[in-house]
């Protein structure tokens, strides 16, 4: 089963503390995580090590983390930080994410 989450606006320290325990709430119900980045302005270091604790706690859980339609500001700072290929970045169209 996959979860659908949408994060919009910035993905920031303060943003990811208040995101987080929705984020591993969505993880209850379902193993994989698809969390759409389409609509983020802004990602910080917080916002990245939310992402990868959401993918650690999901492969503990046997699933996995899924990032869909990165912002070009998303995919820059993933790419810096070398979480691109990690985090498994996909581009799907609007219908595939509902």
């Amino acid at each position: 089963m996959t979860t659908q989450i949408e994060i919009e606006g910035e993905l920031t320290v303060i943003r990811a503390h208040e995101l987080k325990e929705r984020c591993l709430a969505a993880l209850q119900t379902g193993a994989h995580l698809a969390v759409d980045l389409s609509g983020t302005t802004e990602l910080d270091g917080a916002g990245l090590q939310l992402l990868v604790a959401l993918r650690r706690e999901a492969e503990e859980r046997g699933g996995g983390i899924e990032l869909l339609n990165p912002s070009p500001q998303a995919k820059a700072v993933l790419a810096l930080a070398r979480l691109d290929a990690g985090l498994h970045p996909t581009q799907h169209p609007a219908e595939d994410c509902a």
